[in-house]
């Protein structure tokens, strides 16, 4: 059972990491791989935040239903179709926003390294947030038992 609430919550603490991430990677990309040729304008703007939405319905796909346990395995098959996902959003907006040559293979390869560099950090922060919480919680319940323990 979808758990509604958290999976929106979810999707929209994804999609300001992923918009974060997506527009550092932007800026660089823009100064150091663009070729001539290509002229961005605002629009640029509306269309990060637009791939970056899509992105962050990876979670109604690909997310953790509540209360379900899975595998190792599972999780890792969850992860790459979430990774494919992503890939085909990016590169077929990038191509339809013209983000990207497709006959210029640094190009495309940057597009594939900018997105592996998005993911990677968006994932591990979402990570390292999940065990911070994790960590938070283990000590709530330390400290609920020793008061517990103590009465």
């Amino acid at each position: 059972m979808i758990n509604w609430k958290k999976t929106i919550g979810n999707m929209l603490h994804h999609y300001m990491i992923i918009t974060f991430a997506v527009l550092v990677v932007t800026a660089l990309y823009i100064t150091f791989l663009v070729c001539d040729g290509i002229q961005f304008g605002v629009e640029i703007l509306w269309q990060i935040l637009l791939v970056s939405f899509v992105c962050s319905l990876s979670e109604l796909f690909f997310g953790m239903p509540e209360g379900k346990e899975y595998s190792k395995r599972q999780w890792i098959v969850r992860w790459v179709l979430c990774y494919i996902y992503v890939n085909v959003v990016v590169l077929g907006c990038g191509f339809y926003f013209g983000w990207y040559l497709p006959d210029s293979m640094p190009m495309v390869v940057g597009m594939l390294l900018c997105i592996a560099a998005v993911y990677s950090f968006v994932y591990g922060v979402i990570y390292f947030m999940d065990v911070k919480t994790a960590e938070q919680m283990n000590q709530k319940l330390q400290e609920r038992k020793r008061a517990s323990d103590e009465e």
